[in-house]
């Protein structure tokens, strides 16, 4: 991540201005008053809004607008706050019609700010009659003029922004694709969250990862592993079974294999990124309670293995740069994990 330059601008697809429409009667002609904001294509948007009881009306007319979670623009002005005076929602909603008609949208499309004097009525004509021009001067140049708009008793415009290299998140993607080609996951899941249930599901775990390691001595990959598996799931089951009847509860014990997604997980020796495994998926009782994740094959999580993460892996057909992936020594790999993860979901959640 680094500070670039473009202010609001500095993605692509956005384009902004700001010029003088005299919002403010005293105001220097040479002082941008009004700002708008638009991007070329619908975005997701979101807002934080403040907690006090008394909000301005611009505020109340953006959480309007904001509801179906998208945008297209903001609309912005200072020299007035349109707070505590009259007519100040209807002329929220003017702003926003007013660069709804400059722009082509509609004005739902547009987040509206306004900042300066309090309990004054805003002079909505001049914002009116200033929106052509501000519209026509749109262009991917435009942010320092917009960020001048909204400046007030400031000194300096405030304006920042950062890049991000999310072509890590894209080969992450392949990356996590071809381990899962490799591995089978194991999940784990407590009966309930109390903590007895909890330590039992640990007791749980042992016993299957236990039971499951003799059955894949031998085994070199991912194909040979589920049928080894898929072939002795009572057997794991009854191992389980076996453990909770010891400690004295009468819950079942239900084991398959499963396509499950998981999330980032970070262990001792190594981690996985999210993504959606083949998976032994251990259930006990009503399944309520908190997971446990892991990796059955290759016996990663196995602290009886005398081999090393390293060669454990290799010895199950990573290559050297899925080993370097998982048990990389650069500490910002999890967080290159944790990055494709939020970028999966949001596209998951534009889906859904």
């Amino acid at each position: 991540m680094k500070k670039i330059s473009g202010g609001v601008c500095a993605a692509k697809g956005f384009v902004a201005a700001g010029v003088h429409c005299g919002v403010k009667a005293s105001s220097s002609p040479d002082k941008n008053d009004l700002a708008l904001i638009l991007s070329e294509k619908e975005c997701t948007a979101a807002a934080t809004y403040t907690l006090n009881r008394v909000k301005a009306a611009p505020l109340y007319v953006t959480m309007d607008h904001l509801e179906n979670g998208v945008a297209w623009g903001v609309v912005a002005n200072s020299g007035n706050a349109n707070a505590c005076c009259p007519m100040s929602h209807e002329n929220a909603q003017a702003m926003c019609l007013a660069a709804a008609q400059a722009t082509g949208r509609a004005p739902e499309d547009f987040a509206v700010a306004s900042t300066g004097v309090i309990g004054q009525t805003i002079n909505i004509t001049a914002i009116q009659a200033g929106m052509p021009a501000l519209a026509a001067k749109l262009g991917p140049e435009g942010s320092e003029d917009a960020a001048r708009a909204i400046m007030t008793t400031d000194t300096v415009k405030k304006e920042l922004a950062f890049s991000l290299t999310l072509v890590t998140g894209v080969w992450a993607a392949g990356s996590q694709s071809a381990l899962a080609g490799h591995v089978v996951r194991l999940h784990v899941i407590a009966n309930s969250d109390s903590d007895a249930d909890q330590a039992l599901k640990l007791q749980v775990r042992d016993a299957v990862l236990s039971a499951a390691a003799p059955l894949l001595e031998g085994v070199s990959d991912q194909s040979q592993a589920e049928q080894v598996l898929s072939a002795h799931l009572q057997e794991l089951a009854d191992a389980g079974a076996a453990v909770v009847a010891y400690e004295g509860y009468s819950y079942p014990v239900a084991v398959s294999l499963e396509d499950c997604w998981f999330p980032t997980r970070e262990y001792e020796d190594f981690a996985l990124p999210a993504g959606t495994y083949r998976a032994l998926r251990v259930v006990i009782g009503a399944g309520e309670g908190r997971n446990w994740w892991c990796v059955v094959f290759p016996p990663l999580c196995l602290a009886s293995v005398s081999e090393t993460v390293e060669e454990t892996a290799a010895l199950s057909g990573f290559s050297d740069g899925q080993i370097a992936l998982i048990t990389s020594n650069d500490e910002q790999y999890v967080l290159k994990f944790k990055l494709l993860e939020w970028w999966n979901s949001l596209f998951h959640r534009a889906d859904s």
